[in-house]
């Protein structure tokens, strides 16, 4: 028998009792318990430099297992490695690995943005997200000066 307390400052009341009556296999374990999608780990927000590599993580667990996919403001990002062709040579920049992480590599200043980790099942869906900064590289200048000192002889 089951029995529902509810309790305020006013006092407490208890509900009807009730009867929790179990068809079937007595072992629990094959009882079928649905969740939604819950990150064990999500992406964070990011600060680079130009060209380096960044990695965005995204874990999830689930029943039924989820699926999960990236997405940028411009819409969804393909599974495994997106190609970008500069001068005739492909060069993968973006790359949805088998963990489910996002791994951009020779970031530039138009990879900024959100990235957003969506995952979903049967029983619900769960998004989480990070935004990536590329800051330009610091470039040092060095420059050689040279210094014309004019010598004058006077004569008297």
């Amino acid at each position: 028998m089951y029995v529902c307390v509810g309790t305020n400052m006013v006092g407490e009341k208890d509900s009807d009792p009730a009867e929790l009556v179990v068809f079937g296999a007595a072992d629990l374990s094959t009882c079928l318990i649905s969740e939604r999608p819950i990150f064990t780990k999500q992406p964070v927000n990011q600060v680079v430099l130009a060209d380096d590599t960044v990695e965005f993580f995204c874990e999830v667990h689930g029943d039924p297992t989820p699926t999960v996919r990236w997405r940028r403001e411009e819409g969804e990002l393909p599974r495994g490695r997106v190609s970008s062709v500069i001068l005739c040579s492909c060069v993968c920049r973006f790359e949805i690995r088998s963990d489910n992480s996002l791994r951009l590599s020779q970031v530039r200043a138009e990879d900024e943005g959100t990235y957003t980790c969506v995952s979903e099942n049967s029983v619900g869906k769960a998004e989480a997200s990070g935004t990536l900064q590329v800051h330009g590289k610091t470039r040092v200048h060095t420059a050689a000066f040279l210094w014309y000192v004019p010598t004058h002889s006077h004569t008297d």
